[in-house]
């Protein structure tokens, strides 16, 4: 699960409810739990040269053949965001939090040659 930065006590105290039910949920089937910080997400994107929401949905797209079809075009500024969005956000942060845990060399290896593959004529 991705910690957001939350200033308005009001959001902090919801958060931290939450977040303490889906620890105790995640305990109760033994499903191992962890936050991950958005400078860690925003720096492994950076690193592929990905710093926008929706090239990261569409290297999302790219990777899982099953997400595909949920990358909508890219919304203009005024546009508000579809709620497909949601689903890629949470696989690119297991994407990294995937990447964090084992081996980040061997992620960034997948996203190369999805993109070498792509390029073929």
């Amino acid at each position: 699960m991705r910690r957001e930065n939350q200033h308005v006590s009001q959001t902090a105290t919801r958060l931290r409810i939450s977040i303490s039910a889906i620890r105790r949920e995640a305990r109760r089937y033994g499903v191992e739990f962890r936050l991950l910080k958005p400078k860690a997400r925003k720096h492994f994107f950076a690193q592929l040269r990905r710093a926008a929401k929706h090239q990261i949905a569409q290297l999302i797209g790219e990777l899982f053949e099953e997400l595909s079809w949920k990358v909508q075009p890219q919304r203009k500024a005024w546009d508000s965001e579809k709620y497909n969005m949601v689903i890629l956000d949470a696989a690119a942060s297991g994407l990294v939090a995937f990447a964090n845990e084992f081996n980040s060399d061997t992620v960034r290896e997948l996203i190369a040659n999805t993109e070498s593959f792509r390029r073929l004529p």
